[in-house]
């Protein structure tokens, strides 16, 4: 059995000590919070990862998080990427769990799902079962990865028996 990790939400202080590390670049906070989101995209971009560069000047992305998630393993910390993660991974190899999860909701109610990383749109879709799945989502203000605006572009063909509703005034 794996050791129990600590989830971490303030991560910051690493990705700044990382960068001064193998970029030799002292970052503020703001910059240090941009690359944990950047850090995030990348992890949830999937096959789009090339196309992801850093707007951080001086910093190369993929080593960053490359050196992120070395460094996690050896803290045994966990950032909620990884709790997300390692739910899919959960469900997907634990039928009698997402059989028991499923059997518990009846209406799956997903507000702002433009701002619902592709993670998590994987775990909505496995614990969607016979429970109805709304989601509320305005497309023209996703700032997600091209994956989970795939999903919604994709509405009907990732949920075959689902339905699409437009709004004329946003409320």
């Amino acid at each position: 059995q794996k050791p129990m990790r600590k989830a971490y939400k303030e991560l910051t202080p690493i990705i700044a000590r990382l960068c001064k590390d193998f970029f030799s670049l002292l970052i503020s906070k703001e910059d240090a919070m941009t690359l944990m989101s950047e850090i995030s995209q990348y992890r949830n971009a999937g096959s789009n990862k090339s196309t992801l560069v850093s707007s951080v000047e001086g910093v190369d992305l993929k080593l960053l998080c490359d050196e992120y998630a070395a460094m996690k393993a050896r803290k045994e910390v966990m950032d909620y990427d990884d709790i997300i993660w390692d739910c899919v991974s959960a469900l997907q190899s634990d039928s009698a769990l997402l059989k028991e999860l499923q059997r518990q909701y009846r209406v799956i109610h997903v507000d702002d799902a433009q701002d619902v990383c592709y993670g998590a749109h994987i775990i909505l879709n496995l614990m969607k079962g016979s429970s109805e799945l709304v989601y509320f989502a305005d497309q023209d203000s996703s700032s997600l990865p091209l994956e989970v605006d795939n999903v919604l572009l994709n509405f009907e063909k990732v949920y075959v028996d689902g339905k699409t509703f437009h709004l004329k005034e946003h409320y």
